[in-house]
C-alpha cells in the first residue's frame, strides 16, 4: 500500500501537464510571480513528499480558496492526499471528488487514480472500481492498480470479473510474476486444486526453474491445505536448491501441518545448523513422537540458560525422571524456571511422589495462574489424606 502511494505522490509531482494542466496553471504562476509571493500550493506540495503533513495543512487551511485564478484542483488534491496519509478516509474522498468537479468536463486521470486509492484504503471496493473504471485505460501503466482491480473484484464475488483482469494484465505484463501467482490462489481458494497445479507448472515453465519459483506455489498449497501436492513441490525444490532457507522452512512447516513430525522435526534441525532458533521446535517436534533422547541432544545445543533449564525439566516429567529433577531443582531456582506456574506445580508435584509434603505445600503456595490454581487445591486435599494417615 505505502509503495503503491509514494509512486502516486511521485506522479503527481512530476506529472507532465499534457493531460489539463492542473498542477500549476499559467495564470496562477503569472499572477503569483506579478505579486513576488511565495508558490504555497508548491510548499504544500513539498511539505507532503516529506512527509511533514500537518504543517502542509496548515499551510492549505490558511489560504484563501475565493481568489481569482486560485488553481482549486490542485489543492483539494493536496489535501485529499493529506487525508489519505493520515488515515481519514472520509474526508479524503470529498476532497477528491471536489478535485474532480472543479476539472470537469477535463478531468486528469490520475485523480481517479487518487481517489481509488482512497476508497481502497476504506475497503469500498465497489466505489474503487468505479474510480478505476473513470481512469479507463490509464491504469493498464500500473501493474499495481491492475492488482487492486483484480482484488476488488474478488472480493465483492466477481470472480469472472478477477480473472478477466488477471488475464489482461498477464498479457500486458508477461514478465511479472505476481499475475500467475494471484491467479494460482484464487484456483485454490475456489478449491480448484487440480487446475492451481496446472497452472502451477505453467509458473514454473516461465518463469524458471527457481527456488523462488517452487516456494511461492509450494506455500500457495500449502495454505490451501492440500499437503500432498505442496510436499510434491516442494520437495523438488528443496532437492534442486538444498540451502535455500525458505524453502527449507516451508517444507518443515507442511510436513508439521500434515501430522508428519518426525520429517519436520529433522528439517528444523537442520535450519539450526544455520539459525539457532529453530532449535526450540526441533525440540518440540521431537519430544511430541517420544524422542527424549534426540530432544535431550539438541536441548545441549541451546544458548539461552533459562530456557535450556526449562525444556530440559519438561523433557525430564514427560520420562518421569523425578529423581534427576530433585537434583538439578537448585539450580532450576537460580535461574528463575521455577517462576512459571506451570512448572512450579510440577516440581510440587514431584515432591510430592517423593513424599515431602512441606516441600510441594511451598510451591503450591506461590501460584497464582487459576487454572494451575484448581490443580494445586487438589493437590493439597491429596497432601492432607496422607498426612491423616500418617497420623493414624
Amino acid at each position: 500500500m505505502k509503495n503503491i502511494l509514494y509512486l502516486l505522490i511521485l506522479i503527481f509531482l512530476i506529472q507532465p501537464l499534457g493531460h489539463s494542466g492542473w498542477f500549476d496553471s499559467k495564470e496562477t504562476k503569472e499572477k503569483l510571480a506579478k505579486k513576488d509571493e511565495p508558490d504555497y500550493l508548491t510548499l504544500a506540495t513539498l511539505m507532503i513528499r516529506d512527509g511533514h503533513y500537518d504543517r502542509a495543512e496548515a499551510i492549505l487551511l490558511g489560504l484563501n480558496t475565493k481568489e481569482e485564478g486560485f488553481n482549486l484542483i490542485k489543492y483539494y488534491t493536496l489535501r485529499g492526499l493529506i487525508g489519505l496519509n493520515k488515515t481519514d478516509y472520509k474526508a479524503s474522498q470529498e476532497h477528491f471528488l471536489n478535485a474532480i468537479n472543479a476539472a470537469k468536463p477535463n478531468v486528469d486521470y490520475i485523480l481517479y487514480v487518487y481517489i481509488a486509492q482512497v476508497y481502497y484504503a476504506d475497503q469500498n471496493f465497489e466505489r474503487t472500481l468505479w474510480a478505476l473504471s473513470q481512469a479507463g485505460e490509464f491504469i493498464n501503466d500500473y501493474p499495481n492498480l491492475l492488482g487492486i482491480k483484480a482484488t476488488c473484484n474478488w472480493s465483492l464475488g466477481k470472480q469472472a470479473e478477477a480473472f478477466a483482469v488477471l488475464a489482461n494484465a498477464d498479457s500486458i505484463y508477461p514478465e511479472k510474476s505476481d499475475f500467475k501467482i494471484r491467479r494460482i490462489y484464487y484456483l485454490i481458494e475456489m478449491q480448484l486444486y487440480k487446475e492451481a497445479v496446472v497452472e502451477s507448472e505453467e509458473f514454473l515453465k516461465r518463469f524458471g526453474i527457481k527456488g523462488e519459483a517452487y516456494l511461492i506455489v509450494g506455500e500457495a498449497l500449502r495454505r490451501s491445505r492440500n499437503f500432498p501436492a505442496a510436499l510434491n513441490i516442494l520437495e523438488k525444490g528443496h532437492l534442486f536448491y538444498p540451502t535455500h532457507e525458505k524453502l527449507l522452512l516451508s517444507l518443515a512447516h507442511t510436513y508439521m501441518m500434515s501430522g508428519k513430525n518426525i520429517a519436520a522435526a529433522k528439517l528444523f534441525e537442520k535450519a539450526s545448523a544455520s539459525d539457532p532458533k529453530y532449535l526450540e521446535q526441533a525440540i518440540g517436534l521431537y519430544r511430541s513422537v517420544g524422542n527424549t533422547w534426540k530432544a535431550k541432544y539438541l536441548n545441549a545445543q541451546v544458548g539461552d540458560s533459562n530456557l535450556k533449564l526449562k525444556n530440559w525439566m519438561e523433557i525430564l516429567l514427560e520420562e518421569e525422571n523425578y529423581e534427576e529433577i530433585l537434583a538439578i531443582e537448585e539450580r532450576l531456582n537460580r535461574y528463575g524456571v521455577l517462576k512459571d506456574d506451570k512448572l512450579r506445580y510440577a516440581m510440587a508435584y514431584v515432591h510430592f511422589i517423593n513424599e515431602n509434603f512441606s516441600a510441594s505445600e511451598n510451591y503450591l503456595k506461590g501460584i497464582s495462574d487459576p487454572a494451575i490454581f484448581k490443580n494445586s487445591v487438589k493437590l493439597l486435599e491429596a497432601i492432607e489424606v496422607y498426612k491423616n494417615r500418617e497420623k493414624i
